[in-house]
């Protein structure tokens, strides 16, 4: 494994780092999902075709009982999973 950079910026906020970048202050590796915009308007420039799967997942917790109808949380429920599995996520 490399070693931590020494010199130059850190940042702990992913957004910054794509802003930072976007700015020309140096490379960054970021989530797609954030760098979309900027890279559909030019702004970052994706230099390798490499994407890596992150170990990251999405749940969905409630509390019982629903405060809403079965049927409206399941309607909820299948839009967010279509979202989460959108390209721009």
């Amino acid at each position: 494994m490399a070693p931590e950079p020494s010199q130059g910026p850190a940042y702990d906020d992913a957004g910054l780092l794509l802003q930072a970048a976007a700015a020309g202050q140096g490379i960054a590796l970021g989530r797609i999902a954030l760098a979309a915009d900027d890279l559909a308007a030019g702004r970052l420039v994706k230099l390798f075709d490499i994407e890596i799967e992150d170990d990251y997942g999405w749940f969905l917790a409630w509390r019982e009982p629903l405060r809403c109808s079965r049927e409206d949380f399941e309607a909820f429920r299948t839009w967010l999973e279509q979202e989460a599995a959108s390209p721009e996520m």
